[in-house]
């Protein structure tokens, strides 16, 4: 369960809104995040957390390219600090 709230709230830092596409630090993190997920969806424990983060996964791109680019690189570089943490707490459990 703390995991599905650390994964939501990732996704959620993105609510915001109009520029294209996404800064460098935002590609590394959607990357990040896809591995993530798709590793999440591999464990019958995690599949149900998987799920609900693709659910919300384009919606949360969509809102971070909506952001001007230094705005993405900062909130971007937060977020894959943040999901490196999650990382470290899932293999620690």
């Amino acid at each position: 369960m703390r995991k599905l709230i650390l994964a939501l709230g990732l996704l959620s830092i993105s609510s915001i809104a109009v520029s294209a596409d996404l800064s460098k630090a935002c590609e590394d993190y959607f990357k990040e995040t896809d591995s993530y997920v798709e590793l999440m969806a591999k464990n019958d424990s995690t599949k149900a957390q998987a799920e609900a983060m693709k659910a919300q996964y384009d919606q949360a791109k969509e809102q971070f390219a909506a952001l001007p680019k230094d705005v993405q690189e900062s909130t971007c570089k937060q977020a894959l600090d943040s999901l490196e943490q999650m990382k470290k707490m899932s293999a620690g459990q």
